[in-house]
């Protein structure tokens, strides 16, 4: 009689662990949670075109009248990639133009002129002859808006900001139109006082950088 006890006890038990290991079943029409862990790609860059120099022209310049050239041939690229772009700001500035000889033009003397903004087939530009917006396009996550500096012409003397993008989905690729010019004073170079060779190469360094996102 024990013994059938102690059997009937085991079995009892095992009974009990196979209701504990069998699925956990929701109640009928109850929600049941679903969730998704997702790392954003995407990414930020900017260039400036002309590695390999950038030559705004020539000019004739006299000690009573100076000289000025301006000239549109350079090109900045932008892409922003990022699912949700934190927004930022890209300014350039031009360092001193200076020769062989000791002499310079100062970057006072360097204007950025109006440079419109140029759509690419995969930005989210519109208007003006722009692409449509890439789709499909979620409310939720709205694409930044995009703003070149207006209030233009400006001296280089200082950095000066190009264009801006607000937080938001990123907007793809698209570029500035730079155009530049250079006036040289009348009078003597600083820096300088002795005549030098006609056709001298004067060079200045352009620097494109970024900065806070707008607020």
């Amino acid at each position: 009689m024990n013994l059938r006890r102690h059997v009937a006890a085991v079995a009892g038990s095992l009974a009990m662990l196979v209701g504990l290991a069998g699925p956990v079943v929701a109640a009928p029409n109850n929600p049941v949670p679903v969730s998704l862990t997702i790392t954003e790609g995407g990414s930020f860059s900017f260039w400036l075109w002309g590695s390999s120099g950038v030559n705004i022209g020539s000019m004739t310049v006299t000690t009573l009248a100076g000289g000025t050239t301006a000239s549109i041939n350079q090109r900045m690229d932008m892409v922003d990639t990022r699912a949700t772009s934190p927004g930022w700001t890209l300014s350039i500035a031009a360092s001193d133009f200076t020769d062989s000889h000791s002499h310079f033009i100062d970057n006072t003397n360097i204007q950025l002129l109006d440079g419109p903004l140029i759509s690419t087939a995969d930005d989210c530009l519109t208007g003006g002859g722009d692409p449509t917006p890439m789709s499909p396009v979620n409310p939720s996550n709205p694409y930044q808006v995009i703003t070149a500096t207006t209030g233009l012409p400006s001296s280089l003397g200082g950095s000066v900001q190009l264009v801006s993008g607000a937080s938001g989905r990123g907007c793809g690729s698209m570029g500035l139109s730079l155009h530049y010019k250079v006036t040289v004073p009348p009078g003597t170079y600083t820096g300088g006082g002795t005549t030098v060779a006609t056709g001298t190469v004067y060079t200045s360094q352009l620097t494109l950088t970024e900065s806070a996102a707008p607020v």
